[in-house]
């Protein structure tokens, strides 16, 4: 038989959660990356429940195809493992990474990734305010300056 994930497992991991989020957040920070909100839940939380699969449903029957009785490919021939749950997340984390550094590198080619420093020093929010009411014909542009 196999294992089956019960309530109270999942509820007992779940309480993890924001301690791996605080984690990630701190990791963050001590990199020194300036991604406050999606980079910490993607790799931490996330990565954290996905690991937490493969030790609490190792050997629940996965995939396959049904109608085919033998062989890998055979519906729930293959079981959920930690090893598989790494191997995922490798892949996943690298794929998305590679690219994520792509189309960074493709956006800073073309349009650039910063603003001014005038910009910058003024804030960012004051700025696109500006921008957007001068798009809408709310103000001139002759009247920003």
């Amino acid at each position: 038989m196999f294992n089956v994930v019960m309530p109270w497992q999942a509820f007992l991991l779940s309480l993890f959660g924001p301690f791996a989020l605080k984690g990630g957040e701190s990791l963050m920070d001590m990199l020194k990356i300036d991604e406050p909100k999606v980079a910490p839940l993607a790799l931490s939380s996330s990565i954290f429940s996905v690991m937490a699969v493969g030790i609490v449903g190792r050997g629940v029957p996965q995939d396959g195809f049904s109608g085919i009785k033998e062989c890998a490919y055979a519906f729930q021939h293959a079981s959920v493992s930690l090893s598989t749950q790494l191997l995922g997340v490798v892949v996943i984390v690298a794929g998305t990474g590679i690219f994520a550094l792509l189309v960074t590198l493709l956006i800073e080619k073309t349009i650039g990734l910063r603003v001014s420093m005038e910009v910058e020093a003024a804030g960012l929010d004051s700025a696109m305010s500006q921008e957007l009411l001068i798009n809408t014909g709310e103000i001139s542009p002759t009247a920003v300056n």
